[in-house]
């Protein structure tokens, strides 16, 4: 059996690949880090959001914690400000 990996194991070279495509950030960074944090443990996402890596790319948490369908939201949040509108 495979032994899980934290957050904190992955590298930097691995970083770049987790969204398995190419991302652009959208304009409300600090709406979408709050509704990430709102979906996560508070001490985990400090402990991520305090290194310069996690700071600097907040998308890769989101997209390594969040579901699928948070994921879409996250996006649309940080595109929009809000979820309102959200056609899901």
């Amino acid at each position: 059996m495979d032994k899980k990996r934290s957050a904190y194991e992955i590298g930097s070279a691995e970083l770049e690949t987790v969204s398995g495509g190419s991302y652009t950030a959208g304009s409300y960074r600090k709406e979408a880090l709050a509704f990430l944090k709102s979906c996560m443990d508070a001490r985990i996402f400090d402990r991520i959001m305090s290194t310069e890596e996690g700071h600097r790319r907040p998308y890769v948490a989101a997209k390594i914690f969040l579901s699928g369908s948070d994921w879409d939201k996250y996006v649309w949040i940080e595109y929009h400000g809000s979820l309102d509108g959200y056609p899901g």
